[in-house]
């Protein structure tokens, strides 16, 4: 290993679901308390933790990764302090008072903890090096270079006047000592030094499972039919109640470095349906939404008494370049299909019975996948709704580096038409479904998704500000022309449907007084951060 980022080496090695905290954007004090809270359950459960720096100083080397060994919250303590020169003075008055007096006082100092015992490199020997300070808790983040060598030299440090006899003998005798490559460092100066902080959540006793599968290229301008994503569906049951992480994995663009392979996105949904309730439809457990990266993780609680089924998709209607991608000659495949490999794996509490079937082999099953990405689309709490006319709207829904733009029209009535426009030139931006610029015709009672952004996962080119704007208009239509009914298995991602009940809620209370809306809209970078992987 010559290289790379702690959080795909963890994931790679373990098995397990990983997290990535990017420290930097970490500056309220109530936020550093949740961290520590979070990093003190981390160091508990025994899960792996690494830090990463983006620049050196003070011993620390630059762009390079560290192991968290421990994180310790001593209470009650007192923090040593380098002796000033008004200590001399103090002293010098104390060894004035008489021989009874100063043998009572110093056998007085020598019992209390409060004492401080300076060790530092311009520590001398004396009562100088004696000092008083307040009670308080300290935050300790014990770490390793794994080098061996080249320690940390600030606060905490092996040389650092901060420790004493006291707070040594609570640390129970871990080690401190210069020249192993450990040290210890103040939760504060952490923030401040490392830009990542890396997790793998590992579990002992945990299973994991691995599938090989492939996303397949699509045709048509209305986008995919997501059930028929990738060649296989995944059904799955459990005998006792369990907790599982299910991830789409795909190659590594550093096991690619002769190649243009760059990853695709990866989504997952999640259905699911009691068991021995014969023909029950298929309802949503949960919905993932990704863009373009290596890796997409959906985190469950799988009952006994229902059958699940996963499904991983791709918006994306082409081959990023896969090196792995090749003539396939699968059952329900055409030969000359051309894929794009990932993986899919569990890492669960307990055993998860999994069987795969290819897509085209089910593809007479109603999966209402379309029906319950639009409900996740509506009901999401990280939307941003702009108003297009009298009880019509347009949503921008947040995914992990991704928005989908959908266009509902809750009218009797009225055609929506709907202009929307991404400001050309965004770095990072990438459009998975649809096209800039075009029209959408809407017909009454009806919902759509008409664009679908990503940012194109690639590093130095992340998308800090996408401009868009959208203008609308209205047409009479007594009888809605978009009333065509598909079976649900049969309908494509950019396909209009019959207005859910969510959506008709929702556009419900929108009201401009008749008169159809243009305006301008930003998404910023915090829509297209993540820090999970």
């Amino acid at each position: 290993m010559s290289g790379g980022y702690i959080v795909e080496a963890l994931f790679d090695l373990t098995g397990a679901p990983t997290e990535c905290i990017h420290l930097n954007g970490i500056l309220a004090i109530h936020d550093h308390d949740e961290l520590w809270a979070r990093m003190m359950s981390f160091s508990d459960a025994g899960f792996l933790m690494g830090l990463a720096t983006s620049g050196g100083g003070e011993g620390l080397v630059s762009c390079h990764a560290y192991s968290v060994l421990e994180v310790l919250e001593v209470h009650d303590s007192v923090v040593g302090e380098q002796p000033k020169l008004t200590s001399f003075f103090q002293t010098a008055k104390r060894q004035k008072l008489s021989p009874e007096s100063q043998v009572h006082k110093e056998s007085k100092d020598e019992e209390d903890d409060d004492v401080i015992f300076v060790d530092g490199p311009d520590a001398r020997p004396g009562p100088c090096s004696r000092v008083k300070g307040e009670r308080e808790t300290i935050r300790l983040v014990r770490i390793r270079n794994p080098w061996g060598k080249k320690e940390w030299t600030g606060g905490w440090s092996a040389s650092s006047e901060k420790w004493t006899r006291s707070l040594r003998s609570k640390l129970d005798g871990k080690s401190y000592a210069k020249g192993d490559g450990t040290f210890f460092m103040s939760f504060q100066d952490m923030l401040q030094r490392f830009s990542t902080l890396d997790i793998a959540k590992c579990h002992e006793g945990w299973v994991h499972k691995s599938y090989e599968n492939i996303f397949i290229k699509s045709n048509g301008t209305c986008g995919r039919n997501i059930s028929e994503s990738s060649s296989g569906v995944f059904f799955a049951r459990v005998v006792e109640r369990t907790w599982a992480f299910i991830s789409i994995v795909q190659p590594k663009k550093r096991a690619n470095t002769q190649t243009q392979y760059w990853y695709s996105d990866a989504s997952l949904i999640l259905l699911k349906r009691p068991i021995h309730t014969g023909d029950q439809e298929w309802v949503s457990h949960a919905i993932i939404l990704h863009g373009v990266r290596r890796t997409c993780t959906c985190e469950v609680f799988l009952d006994p008494l229902f059958e699940y089924c996963i499904i991983p998709f791709s918006v994306l209607p082409h081959v990023m370049g896969n090196p792995e991608a090749k003539n396939v000659s699968r059952t329900g495949m055409h030969s000359d299909t051309i894929g794009h490999s990932f993986r899919l794996t569990t890492y669960s509490s307990n055993e998860i019975s999994i069987h795969e079937k290819m897509s085209k082999a089910v593809s007479g099953v109603a999966f209402p996948t379309i029906k319950c990405l639009h409900r996740e689309l509506i009901t999401s709490d990280k939307k941003i709704l702009y108003v297009l006319g009298p009880q019509c709207i347009l949503l921008a829904t947040q995914g992990s580096g991704c928005i989908y733009f959908m266009v509902l029209n809750a009218t009797h009535d009225k055609r929506l038409l709907v202009k929307l426009t991404v400001a050309s030139g965004s770095k990072g931006a990438l459009v998975a479904f649809g096209n800039t610029d075009d029209t959408h015709d809407l017909g009454p009672r009806m919902q759509r998704i008409v664009l679908v952004l990503m940012n194109n996962g690639r590093e130095g080119h992340s998308m800090n500000e996408l401009g868009f704007s959208y203008a609308s208009d209205f047409v009479p239509a007594p009888v809605p022309v978009n009333s065509r009914k598909l079976p649900s298995n049969a309908i494509l991602l950019g396909d209009p449907m019959e207005l859910s009940m969510a959506g008709d809620v929702l556009a419900a209370g929108v009201d401009t007084g008749g008169v159809a809306r243009m305006g301008k809209g930003t998404i910023d970078s915090c829509l297209w951060s993540s820090s999970t992987v």
